[in-house]
C-alpha cells in the first residue's frame, strides 16, 4: 500500500505522517503537515527516551499514543522492529481503529 493513498482510505483523516525513531521525517502529507510532523516527532522522540531510560526498548514498549481533543484525534503508532513511526491527525468522528489498521498496513507492507 501506497503511503501518499493513505489520506483518501481513511475517513476523517486531515494529515499523515511517517518518520524514523532517529528524528527523521520521512513523509508528510495534508492539512498542517509540517505542525503535526514536529509535534509527533517530538512525542515520540520524548516517548523513546522514557522507554530508554527504563531499559531495552523491546521489552514492554506499547505501541501507539492516542491524543485526543474535543474535536480531534492524533494516533502515533510505532514499529520497534524497523524503528519506524506513523501518524494520523484525523476529526473526532475518525474511527481509531481503522486508522490503526491502515498505519499498520502502510508502514509494515
Amino acid at each position: 500500500m501506497e503511503a501518499e493513498s493513505i489520506l483518501e482510505l481513511i475517513p476523517f483523516s486531515k494529515t499523515f505522517v511517517r518518520g524514523t525513531f532517529s528524528g527523521e521525517v520521512t513523509h508528510k502529507e495534508g492539512d498542517r503537515a509540517d505542525e503535526v510532523a514536529e509535534s509527533a516527532k517530538k512525542f515520540v522522540e520524548n516517548y523513546l527516551n522514557y522507554y530508554r531510560a527504563m531499559g531495552d526498548l523491546e521489552i514492554g514498549l506499547p505501541k501507539e499514543i492516542l491524543v485526543s481533543t474535543d474535536g480531534e484525534y492524533l494516533l502515533i503508532r510505532l514499529f520497534p522492529a524497523t524503528e519506524e513511526w506513523g501518524a494520523v491527525r484525523m476529526d473526532s468522528q475518525g474511527n481509531v481503529g481503522f486508522a490503526r489498521l491502515m498505519l499498520i498496513r502502510t508502514i509494515e507492507g
